[in-house]
């Protein structure tokens, strides 16, 4: 059995920072990354489910509706299951964040929920988006679809970010790996500003989304911050 779990258990350590008492230095360093961009949070502001769905989400970032939940390695089945039962009960996004605050050290897991029939989702996906498979075609009947897309508008010479989707139409709910990036135009934050889920709302822009000097000094500040000075996590 691997005690990989149990090692990273014990070096938990409660922190305080803000006002909170964060369970782990971890959720403590994305909290000094929301601070230092300005997006506003509450800190498990609220539990769901019984049993083993019970599900207490570490952040919920109120301005967009979004729950957050932190990891330091990647998530399990049953985690993400939880993620997924919030997602669809709730009707609401909710983001996985497992690994360090600092480019390439983390990954993010993007659920938002969805009310398509299998085809209008197909429908949805040609109008908006260009499809490349993965394992199947998106086609109509089918309720679990798992793809690889990239919108459209994009136009690039040498490459075309593409962006892995699974999509339970049956249940009710996407799933999305991305990267947290910035638009250098309107300044939104993905994924955690609420413009980036209506496309109607992204401007060219947000095409072009990067990690800009201010996104890229929120990451310094996470990484830096040094709580053992007091709450500031001063760096």
């Amino acid at each position: 059995m691997s005690i990989l779990p149990a090692m990273l258990a014990i070096q938990a350590k409660e922190t305080r920072y803000n006002g909170n008492r964060f369970r782990s230095r971890l959720e403590a360093r994305w909290a000094v990354f929301f601070d230092a961009l300005g997006i506003k949070y509450w800190y498990e502001y609220q539990d769901y489910g019984s049993g083993k769905y019970r599900y207490l989400p570490d952040f919920y970032l109120p301005e967009c509706k979004t729950w957050v939940e932190i990891k330091p390695f990647w998530p399990t089945n049953l985690e993400c299951e939880k993620a997924i039962r919030l997602c669809v009960t709730e009707q609401q996004f909710v983001i996985i964040l497992a690994g360090n605050p600092w480019p390439e050290e983390y990954h993010t897991l993007f659920y938002h929920p969805i009310s398509y029939t299998p085809e209008e989702f197909v429908d949805h996906l040609i109008r908006w988006e260009r499809i490349e498979s993965l394992s199947k075609n998106p086609t109509p009947g089918k309720t679990v679809l798992h793809f690889r897309a990239a919108y459209q508008v994009v136009q690039m010479n040498d490459c075309t970010p593409l962006v892995e989707y699974i999509a339970d139409i049956g249940r009710g709910f996407m799933c999305r790996k991305v990267e947290i990036d910035q638009c250098p135009e309107c300044q939104r934050v993905g994924p955690f500003d609420s413009r980036i889920y209506d496309p109607q709302q992204l401007c060219y822009g947000c095409l072009k989304a990067y990690v800009t000097p201010r996104l890229k000094g929120a990451f310094t500040r996470a990484r830096q911050a040094r709580f053992e000075h007091g709450e500031r996590g001063a760096p």
